[in-house]
């Protein structure tokens, strides 16, 4: 089953401030394909804080149809994905952690 994290439709929104507990292997929508998506990249600030206690921080970007691990610890792993759609997702794609994530992201 997928969780979806996404604000209502306003219109010329390319931003969102978002926190998510407990993301696992579940993909996690945070931007849906829709008329405000990302149609050329999406910039991200993430803070994040793995299940055994251990945190990161960091600034990436990703192109649509592309990905991004926010999390590598060599066993597990947290993607953050645009795909060809715009739409944006997020779940663990190796290891048995859980992640409490807060992102800040923008977009074109």
């Amino acid at each position: 089953m997928t969780r979806y994290i996404f604000w209502d439709q306003i219109p010329e929104r390319r931003f969102l401030d978002v926190t998510i507990e407990d993301v696992d292997a579940e993909e996690v929508v945070l931007v849906r394909d829709s008329a405000y998506d990302v149609t050329g990249i999406l910039l991200v600030m993430a803070a994040i804080k793995a299940s055994n206690g251990e945190v990161d921080a960091g600034v990436s970007y990703v192109e649509n149809d592309n990905s991004v691990d926010l999390w590598d610890d060599g066993t597990n792993v947290l993607t953050l994905a645009v795909d060809s759609d715009g739409e944006v997702t997020l779940q663990r794609t190796a290891g048995t952690l859980t992640f409490d994530v807060t992102l800040r992201m923008a977009w074109y």
